[in-house]
């Protein structure tokens, strides 16, 4: 029998810590401001859109499915949600009720096509994914919105605190909004019915139905669940970018991580093309990697832009 802490280390996840353990250690080491306070609370905000983008994009995979259309569809609501708030004014409240409706409305389109159509998931996203931004290119002329409600660009904080030398830090809206879909998703997956039925569906689609599972109500839940928090993390790139774009930066960056996410569930692999067929542990190191390197540096480009 192995050693509980060899069992740990065959664990995905665990070589997915690690790289990201190795990759920390090695900023560190390369400059004294990587691991400090004001950095690292950078950072989560820098990965707030991305990771919020990914945790919807998860239960999608763990069902089997692949979606494509995320950057899409959180481009279409933050733009409805902005010229709304510009228009009519508006609260925190509203813009994410707004914007989280709108994507559960474009996900669910998505989860009804692939079921009634029989089509794979990524040929339908890829499809809404060109007709999203070419619809919001036609109607909007490519313009920019940049005179947002000042509530809205000034931001919200949580859990003001201050260092040993007296700055001052805290909590922004992107980092509380990053923690409450991990934690609602991480809550949905293992404690709800519908978490178990998501993994079932994953596993063995047709068993899935035969032991009474709806199956075309769980795809439209699934992807209206991947929209509306592409909806939400449309809210909160808005206010870190402080202006509304067809195609923002910041969005066409957040497409390859979570890309490369998409290789590390084994529930997705039959959605997926034969390029992503790499070994697990490569696929780990990848996805940290990702997450841990390629996000700052196209962070850092785009403030720089």
């Amino acid at each position: 029998m192995r050693r509980p802490s060899v069992r740990l280390m065959g664990v995905h996840e665990s070589r997915v810590l690690c790289a990201v353990v190795v990759t920390g250690a090695v900023l560190t080491a390369a400059t004294p401001n990587f691991l400090t306070w004001r950095n690292l609370l950078n950072l989560l905000d820098g990965y707030a859109t991305p990771g919020i983008f990914a945790v919807g994009l998860l239960v999608v995979l763990i069902s089997g499915g692949i979606d494509m259309s995320f950057t899409a569809t959180a481009a279409v609501t933050q733009y409805v949600m902005a010229k709304a708030l510009v228009g009519w004014g508006g609260t925190w409240a509203e813009a994410f009720v707004l914007s989280a409706s709108l994507g559960c409305v474009i996900g669910a389109v998505n989860g009804l096509l692939i079921h009634r159509l029989r089509v794979s998931a990524i040929i339908i996203t890829i499809a809404t994914l060109n007709v999203l931004f070419g619809v919001l290119m036609f109607v909007t002329g490519g313009t920019y919105i940049t005179d947002l409600p000042d509530w809205f660009t000034d931001g919200v904080t949580f859990l003001s605190f201050s260092d040993s030398d007296g700055n001052a830090f805290s909590v922004s809206l992107q980092t509380a909004a990053l923690v409450a879909a991990f934690a609602f998703t991480a809550f949905l997956l293992q404690k709800t019915a519908l978490g178990r039925q998501v993994y079932a569906l994953g596993g063995n689609p047709e068993a899935a139905g035969r032991i009474g599972i709806n199956v075309g109500r769980l795809h439209v839940l699934i992807y209206g669940y991947m929209g509306a928090l592409a909806g939400i993390a449309g809210v909160t790139d808005a206010q870190l970018a402080q202006t509304v774009a067809r195609w923002s930066a910041r969005n066409s960056m957040c497409w390859r991580p979570c890309c490369w996410v998409a290789p590390a569930s084994p529930g997705a692999s039959a959605a997926l093309p034969a390029r992503f067929s790499a070994s697990r542990s490569w696929r780990s190191c990848r996805t940290a990697w990702c997450w841990s390197v390629s996000l700052p540096i196209g962070r850092a480009s785009w403030l720089a832009a």
